[in-house]
């Protein structure tokens, strides 16, 4: 198609699209209407025609460029060849689908084969992987430029982001990451942008990445390319050089404040805010500032929900956004923006985001002066309103005391009943209906029996263990023998067994000896991998399986083998010495294990644990080189959490050249928890020549290209 056009139009459609995809579509709208007049040729007239469209399409203007193609292409349609006006026609069927309205592709499809018309070149694309699989680049960069150039020419969208797709993915496999950006993007693929953007972070120099941030503030000003560009930016936020971040975020925060006029900028609007709860943690006083403002004076903060009809999917974003970056907020805008997100959690509530709404407020609370912390607890708590699990969890925060309260004790039995109802048998005729607290059940008939099985949350649970200095030592049994019961339950899933032990983690205050032996007694043998899994419903292995079409993502007995052996450690924590040698022969078994997983969770214990046995001391030294990142980080974590530590000088030295290892890791988080704890650990070492090998580690690691890595140089260690 462009290549019959004339030269004069080839140049003015190179100008007008590179205007239009620099950041002034108008200009490049502008400039092709200004060629249509003057043209002489109908395919100069289609040629710029669909250029306007396609400018209009990657900024969301769907509905504008159907108009154009109805008023103004179709009409001069059935003069072109049988290839161009199929190409015209599937460019028509992307505009369709983007407004979600019907089109006869499948008519499209069989007139293209019927004729003859091939738009997307499979001998091509088999030549390419062939060269690929081979690893001959000179054949296969080549050939995709060849693929690139001709879709190009041809003028249909849908070859030309496979031809980019293509040469993304050859860009990063060379190493040109930079150059990968503008293809990935044009691409229109979430997974090539995502991998990219994991790519830089894990491979990019400070080079490679500041031009490829340039690049991507280059090809992100239509809100298409905006909204691919930000699945890349998503994977490499911490990358992001400092010098370029302010426009990275402005550009963010433009999209994120588009008033929501129809469902594709209010995707737009949901996708910048989605990326900005990733940026958020950046930022300065000044961008946080910028960003509340953006926040509370948008529409969709301050929309009403009466009628409970209506669902504001993109708060819960920017509450998240606002949590991350609220330290930094002077203490009047701390005050302002409490304010404006006290109704969020009152009069405009909804259930989709009431707990974000909370959990800003307790950090405002938290920020804010005492009469704020006063005005925020007499909003939320007015005299004799019945409380939530929510509001019951943030009690504390704002200063809220029950006292010896009876009906705390009773509230508590309730959600011991609410724990056993998790796994029921019950005849086959009953009927069965969800339980509050729930997302979910299964039945399972066994004859004339009825196995239900509802998949819980652990919201009440979690709530009412918030105050359990205040229950009864009745109320707290009955809460321990719910959790064991279906701890023992074979048919419970993992899924809420991983919460329940989860939701006792941190209750070793509370538990008497007998109490906590009991717990032992459960926790035990699953902290050692014995483990039975559901026979009522598909195993962990099967559902990951790649042939199954069907993932339930029930949990998995190495998350619950690991947060058992955590939960133990923290009781012991509490206790200590309750369970002597017996949980040091569990953390040193699970510190040895073959999963990375339960190796992780090992060692977070040791590091919970008062004391820690030889064996288990060797294994963590041991682990900072662990192959697994999340193994090698929690390693750098037990040594520089672990409070009265004191290393020998051959320790130290192994830790040093532990750290000098991780220095070239690939990995953000071994970097980012190796800083760490050299920079915890510093003000331990006193021999002069450890010392400076330390610092010299601290140096370089100050120097890394990861905003994350550098601050946890920069600790207050005094």
């Amino acid at each position: 198609m462009i290549n019959l056009a004339s030269a004069d139009m080839r140049l003015a459609l190179t100008i007008a699209k590179c205007t239009a995809f620099l950041g002034n579509p108008a200009d490049g709208i502008s400039s092709l209407e200004v060629k249509i007049t003057s043209s002489k040729t109908a395919i100069d007239q289609l040629v710029a025609l669909m250029a306007i469209c396609e400018i209009l399409h990657c900024d969301y203007r769907d509905v504008e460029a159907l108009d154009v193609y109805e008023k103004r292409v179709s009409p001069i349609m059935g003069s072109f060849s049988e290839k161009i006006e199929i190409a015209v026609a599937f460019n028509r069927n992307d505009i369709m689908r983007s407004l979600w309205q019907h089109d006869d592709f499948y008519g499209m499809v069989d007139r293209a084969t019927i004729t003859g018309v091939e738009l997307w070149d499979y001998s091509t694309y088999h030549n390419i992987a062939e060269a690929r699989e081979q690893n001959k680049r000179y054949d296969s960069l080549p050939t995709i430029w060849r693929e690139l150039v001709r879709c190009y020419y041809q003028g249909c969208w849908g070859p030309s982001r496979l031809a980019s797709r293509l040469m993304a993915v050859e860009c990063m496999d060379l190493g040109w990451l930079h150059k990968a950006v503008y293809h990935a993007i044009n691409a229109g693929e979430k997974e090539t942008a995502a991998k990219l953007g994991t790519m830089l972070l894990h491979h990019g120099t400070f080079d490679t990445i500041s031009g490829a941030t340039t690049k991507w503030l280059e090809c992100t000003n239509l809100k298409r390319h905006f909204a691919i560009g930000c699945d890349l930016l998503d994977c490499y936020v911490d990358a992001i050089p400092d010098e370029l971040f302010d426009s990275v975020f402005e550009r963010v925060r433009a999209n994120a404040s588009l008033n929501v006029l129809d469902r594709q900028i209010h995707s737009i609007v949901s996708r910048a805010w989605d990326s900005m709860s990733k940026l958020a943690w950046r930022l300065d006083a000044s961008q946080s500032q910028r960003l509340v403002c953006t926040a509370i004076e948008h529409p969709i903060w301050n929309s009403s929900i009466e009628g409970g009809d209506i669902i504001l999917p993109v708060r819960d974003k920017m509450m998240e956004s606002l949590s991350h970056c609220c330290e930094r907020l002077p203490s009047e805008s701390v005050t302002l923006l409490a304010r404006a997100s006290l109704p969020l959690a009152r009069e405009r509530k909804q259930h989709t985001d009431y707990a974000h709404a909370i959990n800003l407020l307790c950090k405002l609370g938290r920020l804010g002066s005492d009469e704020l912390k006063m005005s925020l607890k007499e909003s939320l708590y007015p005299p004799r309103q019945a409380l939530d699990a929510f509001l019951l969890q943030a009690a504390s925060h704002f200063g809220v005391e029950f006292g010896k309260s009876e009906s705390l004790s009773l509230n508590a039995k309730v959600v011991a009943s609410r724990i056993r109802q998790q796994v029921q048998r019950v005849h086959s005729s009953v009927e069965v209906k969800q339980m509050p607290g729930t997302f979910g059940f299964y039945t399972f008939e066994m004859g004339e029996e009825k196995l239900v099985v509802h998949f819980s949350d652990t919201v009440d649970v979690l709530a009412i263990l918030r105050h359990r200095k205040q229950l009864s030592p009745e109320a707290i049994q009955e809460l321990i023998d719910a959790v064991l019961e279906m701890l023992r339950e074979n048919e419970n899933p993992i899924s809420n067994k991983i919460g329940l032990v989860q939701a006792i983690t941190h209750m070793g205050d509370s538990f008497s000896d007998t109490q906590a032996q009991q717990i032992f007694e459960v926790l035990a043998p699953i902290g050692n991998g014995d483990i039975s899994e559901p026979e009522s419903m598909m195993s962990a292995a099967e559902s990951e399986n790649p042939l199954n079409p069907f993932k339930m993502g029930i949990g998995k007995p190495t998350d619950l083998r690991g947060v058992s052996i955590f939960a133990l450690a923290c009781i012991d924590r509490e206790k200590p010495e309750i369970f002597a040698t017996r949980l040091d022969e569990i953390i040193e078994l699970g510190l040895t294990d073959a999963d990375p997983q339960v190796r992780a969770f090992s060692l977070a214990s040791a590091r919970e644990k008062p004391t820690i046995s030889e064996a288990e001391f060797t294994a963590i030294i041991l682990a900072t080189r662990d192959g697994d990142p999340s193994v090698a980080s929690a390693a750098f974590g037990a040594l520089a959490n672990k409070d009265g530590l004191q290393l020998s000088r051959p320790q130290t030295r192994l830790l040093i050249h532990s750290a000098k290892l991780s220095l070239r890791s690939n990995s953000v988080q071994v970097r980012r928890a190796a800083a760490h704890a050299c920079t915890k650990l510093r003000r331990r070492i006193t021999t002069k020549t450890l010392l400076d090998a330390i610092d010299g580690v601290v140096g370089d690691f100050s120097k890394d290209k990861c905003k994350s890595v550098r601050q946890n140089t920069q600790l207050n260690t005094s």
